[in-house]
C-alpha cells in the first residue's frame, strides 16, 4: 500500500538571503568605486591652446618623427614642416580640414603637445590621433 504523504511540498525560493548578498555587494562598490575612479597624479605639460571649433571638410595628415621632424601632407604633396611661413600658410587655408596626427610612439608626450598647440594656433578645429 502507498502512503500519503502527510508534509506537502512547498515549491517557493527564499530569496532573503541573496537580497542580503546584493545589498552587501552594493554597499562595497560603492565604497570602493571613488577609490579607483582617481587614478595616479600626473604632471600634465601647458599649452597656450583655445577652443576648436567644428567645421571640417577633408583630411590634412601631420607625422611627428621620433627625431622630432614634423611634416605635412595634403593629398600627394608633403611638406617638412621646421615653422616655415609658406607652409603654415597652407595649413591655415586648409583650416577647416580634419588633421590626422601620426607621432611616433617614442616621441614625448611634451613634443606632441606642443606640436597639437602650433597646429591650433594655425586653425586647426580638429585633430584626429592615428594608432595601429
Amino acid at each position: 500500500m502507498r502512503r500519503s504523504r502527510k508534509i506537502p511540498l512547498v515549491a517557493e525560493i527564499n530569496v532573503v538571503p541573496y537580497i542580503d548578498v546584493m545589498l552587501v555587494l552594493l554597499i562595497i562598490f560603492m565604497v570602493t568605486a571613488p577609490l579607483v575612479l582617481q587614478g595616479p597624479i600626473v604632471d600634465l605639460p601647458q599649452t597656450s591652446a583655445k577652443p576648436l571649433s567644428r567645421d571640417i571638410t577633408a583630411p590634412l595628415v601631420v607625422t611627428l618623427a621620433s627625431s622630432g621632424q614634423v611634416t605635412i601632407a595634403l593629398g600627394s604633396k608633403v611638406l617638412p614642416y621646421h615653422g616655415d611661413a609658406a607652409v603654415a600658410e597652407t595649413i591655415k587655408q586648409s583650416a577647416k580640414h580634419a588633421v590626422f596626427l601620426r607621432a611616433d610612439k617614442r616621441c614625448a608626450y611634451d613634443q606632441v603637445a606642443s606640436l597639437l598647440s602650433r597646429l591650433q594656433t594655425l586653425g586647426v578645429s580638429k585633430v584626429n590621433l592615428v594608432t595601429s
